[in-house]
């Protein structure tokens, strides 16, 4: 997923969230350790390089070298160097203290700040020897971290309740937790509490009854939806898009694209949030079939958000109505 200009400036609030005030640069060497001798452990070691010497046109430099160029069509330097920039003043430089591989493009990288008593987590992800993707996560103090897991003993519904009751009151004391947690055993509730604002800006607290944007957790959905039409016979995970959406803006892409690439997305449909249409005119987007003209017209590469539409317009072609009221009686009687 490429980020766009929206989503660098929700990075941006996050590591505002989490880092310090500004203060002078001091050195890295002592960084270089934590990161492996590897494509991405040097891109994982030029990336703190970068925030830390606070130098603009080192910090350009890095940018334009460093990100993929399909990269920065879509988010232009000076929005990544805006980041560098603000991660640098608010840290005042950032102490590697781990630095761990998943997989083969994706490298979290552990850090504290050097001016206040901050953490975060920043994961790289890259496309051969170029980033393609930077996100700064809100991170624990490793010592908080150990405290917040949850004991692997088998505990008494008395014990559970306080367990629980300790970790989320940490997490929200630390406001990295905003929400209602609900906890139920058979047909009882043994916890139901809110926790942090509902709308800070407004200093609204949740409650019971907040409503909540469900956001990708809605591709749960979704998939069991695909799933039930595949028992019965009206898809199968090998149909392609041009079998199940004959109305798909782009015929091309649709004859290679198979509803199991759509839900494992490696559809490679990439993702309509960097649009600029997308961006201009957010208000024209109501219904999923708004969204099909965006997809159509990226070219086939690594994405989830185009594909959760693709998968959300299958279930409605099939099913003959909307993907909420699919979820209000289908899964219904799948889950109880």
């Amino acid at each position: 997923m490429k980020p766009g200009l929206p989503i660098l400036f929700t990075l941006t609030l996050l590591a505002i969230s989490f880092l310090a005030l500004p203060a002078p640069g001091q050195k890295t060497e002592n960084n270089q350790s934590k990161f492996a001798q590897t494509i991405h452990g040097r891109l994982g070691s030029s990336f703190i390089d970068a925030v830390n010497t606070g130098d603009k046109v080192a910090q350009q430099n890095f940018v334009s070298s460093r990100f993929s160029e399909s990269t920065l069509k879509n988010t232009p330097v000076k929005a990544w160097l805006d980041l560098l920039q603000k991660l640098h003043k608010q840290s005042n430089g950032l102490e590697v203290v781990s630095a761990s591989p998943e997989g083969e493009s994706v490298l979290n990288i552990l850090v504290h700040s050097r001016q206040g008593n901050h953490w975060a987590r920043l994961v790289l992800i890259s496309q051969s020897d170029k980033l393609s993707d930077v996100f700064v996560l809100p991170a624990l103090d490793p010592a908080l971290e150990r405290k917040s897991r949850f004991p692997k003993s088998k505990m008494t519904e008395r014990e559970a309740v306080k367990v629980i009751t300790q970790q989320v009151e940490l997490l929200s004391g630390l406001d990295h937790f905003s929400g209602v947690v609900l906890v139920s055993k058979g047909e009882g509730i043994i916890f139901h509490h809110a926790y942090g604002m509902a709308e800070k800006s407004f200093n609204v607290p949740n409650n019971l009854t907040t409503k909540f944007h469900l956001g990708s957790m809605d591709k749960m959905f979704t998939g069991v939806a695909i799933a039930q039409l595949v028992q019965t016979g009206k898809l199968s995970f090998n149909d392609t898009l041009a079998k199940i959406l004959p109305d798909f803006p782009n015929r091309q892409m649709a004859e290679k694209i198979t509803i199991h690439q759509v839900l494992t997305h490696t559809a490679g449909t990439g993702d309509f949030i960097s649009n600029p249409e997308f961006r201009a005119h957010r208000e024209n987007f109501k219904n999923i079939a708004d969204y099909l003209p965006l997809v159509a017209k990226e070219t086939l590469r690594c994405g989830r958000l185009c594909g959760g539409r693709i998968a959300l317009r299958s279930v409605h072609r099939h099913r003959g109505r909307p993907h909420a009221r699919c979820s209000a009686c289908g899964l219904r009687a799948s889950f109880g």
